[in-house]
C-alpha cells in the first residue's frame, strides 16, 4: 500500500497570502492538487494543513482523504513533512510526497512513480524532467524515520545526497514536476502559460 502525503501547511511568504487558497481554474490551488493526487493509483490522501487550516480544510471537506493539522507549521516544510508520515498506518509500504503548488504535476507521473517502485522497492523515486529533479518523491517505508528527523525548511532534500547510491530516478516528459507557485508572478506565468484563471 502506498499512501500520498501533501504538504499544504505553509506560510506563503513569498506569495504575500495562502498560495494553498489561490484560484486555479475556478478551484483553490490545494484542492486541485488533491484532486490530481485522487486522480492516480495512490491508495490514500492525507493532506498536512496548517496556515489558514480551517479555510484549507473547508475546500477539501468533501474529497476522500484525511487531514492532519501541523500545528507548528511556521517551524518550516520538515514539520509538516514528519507531521504527514507520522499519520500513516503501520501496513503503508511508502509514501509519495506531495506538494501544493504543484498545479501541472500529472497524475501518470504519480503513477509512473508507483510502478517504479514497484519494480526496484528503491529507498526512493525520483522524478527528473531534462536533467532535474523534479516533485513528488516516492520513499520506501524504511526511509520513514529518517522523515520524521529531518528539520528546517528543506524538506527531505539532503536524503538525496546521503543516499545518493539508492535513488532510482525516473525521467518524466512532465514539466509539472518542476513548476511551483511561489511569487505572484511565477503564480501569474502558470497561468497565462495554461490559459487558465483565477476564477
Amino acid at each position: 500500500m502506498i499512501a500520498g502525503v501533501l504538504l499544504a501547511a505553509g506560510r506563503s511568504e513569498r506569495m504575500g497570502q495562502p498560495k494553498q487558497l489561490l484560484g486555479w481554474h475556478g478551484t483553490p490551488l490545494v484542492r486541485h492538487t488533491a484532486l490530481i493526487a485522487l486522480e492516480s493509483q495512490l491508495d490514500e490522501l492525507v493532506v498536512v494543513v496548517g496556515h489558514a487550516a480551517e479555510r484549507v480544510q473547508a475546500v477539501l471537506a468533501d474529497l476522500p482523504l484525511r487531514i492532519v493539522v501541523n500545528e507548528a507549521f511556521a517551524a518550516g516544510q520538515s514539520t509538516s513533512l514528519a507531521i504527514g508520515i507520522s499519520a500513516l498506518a503501520p501496513h503503508v509500504n511508502g509514501a509519495v510526497v506531495l506538494l501544493a503548488d504543484h498545479p501541472l504535476l500529472q497524475p501518470a507521473t504519480v503513477n509512473t512513480l508507483l510502478e517504479t517502485y514497484a519494480q526496484t522497492a528503491a529507498l526512493m523515486v525520483v522524478p527528473r524532467f531534462r536533467g532535474q529533479r523534479g516533485n513528488p518523491v516516492l520513499f520506501a517505508r524504511s526511509m520513514f524515520t529518517e522523515l520524521q528527523a529531518v528539520q528546517g525548511d528543506q524538506g527531505a532534500r539532503a536524503l538525496f545526497t546521503r543516499y545518493a547510491q539508492q535513488v532510482q530516478w525516473v525521467d518524466v516528459a512532465d514539466e509539472g514536476t518542476l513548476l511551483d507557485v511561489d511569487t505572484p508572478v511565477m503564480y501569474q506565468e502558470l497561468l497565462d502559460r495554461q490559459g487558465a484563471s483565477q476564477k
